[in-house]
């Protein structure tokens, strides 16, 4: 056991050289666990301390610390994006690489941060908020452990690569939750819009295998469209009824396209194992998603949430997959059936989104304030 601790640390300080994985499947089980039991120790030690004497947290300025955590999770959402470019384009050479020295300051001071305003007011929502980014941090030897069994950026099998990385659900937990609390404070806005950008982006990411001209279409083909335009349209629609502002759809789709552009990259690093595709431009990604949200801005309070939705689905679909295929390489063109079943999901995606959204108890303040109780 002692060997197996120590040879882990040791690989994990080496400065150079590659790093694929750490250890065994065995030995990354063994020290995984180990791990988890020492960082979840530590959790409940400083749990149990006493709370002070001098709350430093009042409802004031409260508020001021959500804003703060939720720029802190964008920013740990921002270098995961940064990692799937890293190890896409450059590959696993080392530990220490910026993307990783980033994710892991923002988690450490979100971590701090955390901790001191549950100590001090001792709302359970910020132990939930702490406990969810030190989970954040117990998955990485998991990470680890998952590609000692199937490999190091094995994209070849799109939905159990998709489920590869666990710690960014858990990052969106805690947003969720700071969302719910604080939309009504004011000026509230811009970190509302950013915080549901970053968890649209990552859930987005995770549905990568429906993505139709990714490489992973083969999931779903085509008809894939349909639940991405589900989700992009369902969390537009959503963000504008919580956040009550004219422009909210557009700016968290401006921040969520930043976040995944991040990860964009047609460059492949030497043993990362993709499925061959082609790339629509960057151009035409971002009028297809900006386009849309700005349509759904303009259409605010005109039309009935179904209606939205579904010209919404239309609109994008036929911008994304209507032209995509005009700057694809010949292998990788497709034909008008291709973009008809595109559109046409993606439409019935949106009317799904938009006639969900109509439904007001699920957004009304009396069901929030249960899903925060249970919290």
């Amino acid at each position: 056991m002692k060997e197996i601790i120590l040879a882990h640390l040791l690989m994990v300080t080496q400065t150079g050289g590659s790093l694929p994985v750490i250890g065994t499947p065995t030995s990354a089980l063994i020290f995984a666990l180990l791990f988890t039991a020492a960082i979840l120790g530590l959790y409940l030690i400083v749990d149990h301390l006493p709370k002070v004497k001098k709350n430093r947290i009042t409802p004031k300025n409260e508020a001021d610390y959500a804003k703060a955590m939720i720029v802190l999770v964008c920013g740990v959402i921002a270098s995961l994006c940064w990692d799937i470019w890293w190890h896409q384009t450059i590959g696993r050479d080392r530990l220490l690489i910026p993307p990783h020295i980033f994710l892991y300051s923002f988690i450490l001071v979100g971590v701090l941060l955390s901790f001191y305003v549950w100590r001090h007011c001792r709302d359970i929502v910020w132990k939930h908020i702490s406990f969810a980014l030190v989970l954040v941090i117990v998955a990485t030897p998991f990470d680890n452990f998952w590609h000692s069994i199937y490999g190091v950026e094995n994209y070849s099998s799109p939905v159990r690569h998709a489920l590869a990385s666990p710690h960014t659900l858990l990052a969106l937990s805690l947003l969720e939750i700071i969302l719910l609390k604080y939309r009504k404070t004011s000026d509230f806005s811009f970190f509302g819009n950013l915080g549901f950008a970053a968890i649209l982006a990552t859930i987005l990411g995770l549905l990568m295998p429906f993505s139709p001209t990714e490489g992973w279409g083969a999931v779903a083909g085509f008809a894939g469209a349909g639940i991405w335009a589900l989700v992009f349209i369902g969390a537009t629609l959503l963000v504008q009824r919580l956040m009550k502002g004219r422009t909210d759809a557009t700016q968290m789709t401006i921040f969520a396209v930043i976040f995944m552009l991040i990860t964009y990259s047609k460059d492949i690093a030497p043993g990362v194992i993709m499925i061959p595709h082609d790339r629509p431009p960057v151009w035409l990604f971002i009028f297809a998603f900006l386009g849309t949200a700005i349509l759904l801005d303009i259409t605010q309070d005109r039309f009935r949430m179904w209606v939205r939705g579904l010209f919404a689905g239309i609109f994008w679909a036929a911008i994304l997959y209507g032209f995509s295929t005009e700057f694809f390489t010949p292998q990788f063109q497709y034909g008008m059936a291709e973009v008809f079943t595109a559109i046409t999901f993606s439409a019935m995606g949106g009317l799904v989104a938009g006639s969900l959204a109509s439904l007001h108890h699920l957004t009304d303040e009396k069901h929030i304030e249960k899903l925060l109780k249970k919290f």
